[in-house]
């Protein structure tokens, strides 16, 4: 995942550089509010829908066990 940020990364500065091409996202700040994180979910759960209200960012989860999530529930 890190070389793939990476090399998007690099073709967004390459375009802004050469081009002056809008980075992708840069628009849309809806694609900032999303949180990054880790569920164990059933062999057959649609990890999308069970996972929804979870990715929502600035939002507390008080459900959640601090103690597996780091602190940062």
């Amino acid at each position: 995942m890190v070389i793939r940020v990476r090399r998007l990364l690099l073709k967004a500065a390459g375009a802004l550089a050469g081009e002056g091409a809008v980075p992708p996202g840069l628009d849309d700040p809806a694609s900032y509010a999303v949180r990054s994180g880790g569920v164990f979910l059933d062999e057959d759960a649609d990890w999308v829908s069970a996972t929804q209200s979870l990715r929502e960012a600035y939002v507390s989860h008080p459900e959640l066990d601090l103690a597996i999530v780091g602190g940062f529930g």
